[in-house]
């Protein structure tokens, strides 16, 4: 799971170096915005879920 993770923030970091080259079209930086805010809540739903089992 911590692998899965580590995987999820490596994209984000990736999501956020093209966001930043594609920054000057509107259009494209809402559909990589929105990409990445998916991204970020799919690692916190996870984050929770371990959380959760770690505590049974």
């Amino acid at each position: 799971m911590i692998k899965i993770l580590e995987e999820r923030i490596k994209e984000l970091k990736e999501a956020a170096e093209v966001l930043e080259l594609l920054s000057h079209d509107k259009k494209t930086r809402e559909i990589y915005e929105s990409r990445q805010k998916a991204i970020h809540d799919q690692i916190t739903n996870l984050q929770g879920a371990v959380m959760e089992a770690i505590d049974l």
